[in-house]
């Protein structure tokens, strides 16, 4: 699958330069984008509330500063980053508006935060709601963004395209614990896609949202 990350950052420095600054990623899974982003900015710091994401993300890069950590409960001093990005982070938060505060409390005066976010209009979106309902989360992560009180410089729809070696890899990634409803969601997303479904790659379009916002 897109595995490398290299079009969020490239989205990104369209509008918001990461050359020369310190960043802070929010979320940064098992480091699919932090290797990217790691090669445009002057220091990048990488958290995740998992620990085994962490240690996964360490495997690719011991170059990376990776640490277990929430967004919900920063630990470093006021004024500390220049760059702050969640990149499909934000709407995993418990509360995504006490995330957006803490980042804006380490974030210097001129600095910019970069919020990346699924939408629910999209061909990826079609298939992934089938095992993994996430469009409530999605909303609740819009709505604390547009009422964080904090500028929003831009807002951009941008795509995506997510490849997959075939079918099986997608499934693979998407497993139900009910093996029946599993059996259910694969048969509806096969109808879905008709004789796309069985393409080697299989690449799914994405359309999510890029929010710049800053004090």
């Amino acid at each position: 699958m897109n595995k490398e990350g290299k079009t969020e950052v490239k989205k990104i420095e369209q509008f918001v330069s990461l050359k020369g600054k310190k960043v802070l990623e929010i979320g940064c899974g098992n480091g699919r984008v932090s290797i990217f982003l790691n090669k445009r900015a002057k220091k990048l710091i990488s958290i995740d509330c998992n620990p085994e994401s962490i240690k996964k993300a360490k495997e690719k890069s011991w170059k990376i500063d990776f640490r277990v950590g929430s967004g919900e409960n920063l630990e470093f001093k006021e004024n500390s980053f220049d760059v702050i990005v969640f990149i499909f982070s934000l709407h995993h938060h418990n509360d995504p508006g006490k995330a957006i505060s803490e980042a804006f409390k380490v974030l210097n005066e001129k600095g910019k935060v970069v919020i990346i976010e699924p939408t629910t209009h999209s061909e990826f979106y079609s298939l992934m709601h089938l095992f993994k309902e996430e469009s409530q989360d999605y909303l609740k992560a819009i709505c604390a963004i547009k009422s964080s009180g904090f500028c929003i410089e831009k807002e951009v729809n941008f795509f995506i395209d997510w490849e997959y070696k075939n079918k099986e890899e997608f499934f693979n990634g998407f497993r139900l614990n009910n093996r029946k409803e599993q059996k259910k969601a694969i048969i509806r997303a096969t109808k879905l896609l008709g004789q796309k479904i069985y393409s080697c790659p299989l690449i799914l379009r994405e359309e999510p949202a890029m929010f710049i916002l800053s004090k």
